[in-house]
């Protein structure tokens, strides 16, 4: 996602600069600092440090929020988060420092209206080979995760002309789903194997599973 979010920032005209001297802090990661942002914090020209939050089951605690407010430099800046704050933590950011907070749901806005306007490229998932495997032990999975952003299947446009309702205002949203890769064999009484792969997309606006 960090990619992302820095592709995002470059299609904003935005030029990171390293931040140097800057302890790790958990959860936190400083992307660098950027000059020259006009619609953050109602300043232009002063130097602000851009921050991405990582997903996370849990929302963002007072205490990180805290312990993120020691070890940050003082000064201006912008996190960007995949991550829901807790009340008590954003109004401990608002109240002890310059910061500009968009939660996940800003962020996804973001990130879709890219997405539709063609500024931010799409990747489809490939396609899984079906070359026969020998059967034999089933290695343990890679704990690695892929992001990818599927593009709409039906042209929005359209389809509220089509019913009379184009005059209706729509906002885009990026809908968090998941791809299992599932790959296998079948076995036969007569110890025949029939190995298969599937994607198989895991809907939660349906709440549906989709070969």
């Amino acid at each position: 996602m960090d990619g992302t979010v820095r592709d995002l920032l470059y299609l904003r005209g935005l030029r990171l600069s390293p931040s140097e001297g800057l302890p790790e802090i958990i959860g936190f990661r400083c992307l660098g600092m950027a000059e020259k942002i006009p619609d953050i914090l109602g300043e232009t020209g002063a130097l602000v440090h851009i921050w991405h939050v990582s997903s996370e089951m849990l929302p963002v605690s007072a205490a990180e929020a805290e312990r993120w407010l020691v070890d940050a430099s003082s000064g201006r800046h912008w996190i960007l988060s995949e991550r829901e704050f807790e009340e008590s933590a954003i109004d401990l950011l608002i109240s002890s420092a310059q910061v500009e907070l968009w939660q996940p749901d800003k962020l996804a806005r973001w990130i879709g209206e890219a997405v539709l306007s063609g500024d931010l490229l799409t990747e489809r998932p490939e396609q899984m080979s079906s070359e026969s495997e020998e059967v034999g032990e089933i290695e343990p999975p890679q704990n690695s995760v892929v992001r990818t952003v599927l593009s709409s299947k039906i042209d929005l446009d359209e389809w509220l002309i089509q019913r009379g309702m184009d005059h209706v205002e729509t906002t885009p949203i990026l809908l968090q789903a998941t791809i299992w890769a599932v790959k296998g064999s079948l076995i036969s009484p007569g110890d025949e194997a029939e190995f298969g792969e599937w994607l198989v997309l895991e809907d939660p606006w349906a709440r549906k599973l989709e070969i």
